[in-house]
């Protein structure tokens, strides 16, 4: 992996020290820690929310198909294109 491009990990130095004392814990705490974080998210509502998304998602794709022949809007990429040009709501 190069490192560069869209999606590229961006890596701090401080960064790089964390994942060091990280590695240098025992698999069996990490794992637990991990699960552990993963079960409050459950808790807090995590999966179903991303199921829901999920669900919307697949809605719209639906809907294009029917009125665009397509899952995808064909316009849909100069509308997000117009959106990103525009400042925040906050602004």
């Amino acid at each position: 992996m190069s490192g560069t491009g869209v999606g590229a990990p961006v890596v701090r130095p401080s960064l790089k020290k964390f994942r060091a004392e990280i590695a240098q814990q025992p698999m069996m705490g990490i794992k637990t820690a991990k699960e552990s974080v993963n079960q409050m998210q459950n808790e807090q509502g995590f999966y179903n929310a991303l199921r829901s998304a999920m669900t919307l998602q697949q809605f719209g794709h639906a809907q294009n198909h029917i009125v665009h022949g397509s899952s995808v809007d064909p316009s849909g990429m100069n509308i997000v294109r117009e959106l990103a040009k525009k400042p925040p709501l906050d602004e």
